[in-house]
């Protein structure tokens, strides 16, 4: 609560020159947007109201506006609460192939570090270096239906201090949803066949 609202789709719709819309659940482990999956009205922790995502993707096909691509960032809520990886992996694969079902191709983000795993490597969390990993494995092996785009080495290596990124630890200050924007773009446009956005 009173955390800055800055959703990383609106650096990344700039940069890449198309359309994306930004659907979060704050506070949500992977377990509840599966089951909230076709429910029309779901709030989250922070009372924000939106679809579950099966419900969002049949609406926007039935409008004729179908989406193409489904970004995943999902798990991290699951690791603080020390929830087995292999649970949270089975609902991260239920959520992409959701996308699959409506013709998404979808793109597996890797679980970025809390401030202190990034400060300090000592402190890393197993579980999320699991599922990163078998995340990675996920995406190898869908047959080019899914891009994994390693946003936690990205963040590590970026030239900006963690006191920047992170606005309690775990969640992200507007420049540090920017960044992540800025380290998915390149992958993102490379595997989308993107031509750069027009200047004006």
């Amino acid at each position: 609560v009173g955390l800055p609202y800055h959703p990383f789709a609106r650096s990344l719709a700039k940069s890449l020159g198309c359309a994306v819309d930004s659907v979060g659940l704050c506070g949500h482990t992977t377990a509840q947007m599966v089951r909230m999956l076709r429910h029309p009205h779901v709030v989250d922790n922070c009372d924000n109201v939106c679809c579950g995502m099966e419900y969002s993707l049949e609406q926007a096909q039935q409008n004729d506006e179908a989406y193409s691509v489904l970004m995943i960032l999902a798990g991290n809520n699951d690791a603080a609460l020390r929830r087995q990886s292999v649970e949270v992996l089975r609902n991260l694969r239920r959520l992409h192939e959701c996308g699959y079902e409506y013709n998404c191709k979808t793109v597996a983000l890797a679980l970025p570090s809390s401030k202190f795993e990034h400060d300090d490597e000592a402190d890393e969390d197993p579980r999320r270096v699991v599922i990163n990993e078998q995340l990675e494995e996920f995406a190898a092996k869908s047959g080019g239906r899914t891009l994994f785009i390693d946003l936690d080495r990205g963040l590590l290596q970026c030239d900006i201090d963690s006191d920047d990124l992170y606005c309690d630890g775990r969640h992200f200050t507007p420049a540090g949803y920017d960044m992540m924007a800025q380290v998915m773009q390149e992958p993102l446009k490379q595997w989308l066949d993107l031509a750069a956005p027009v200047q004006t």
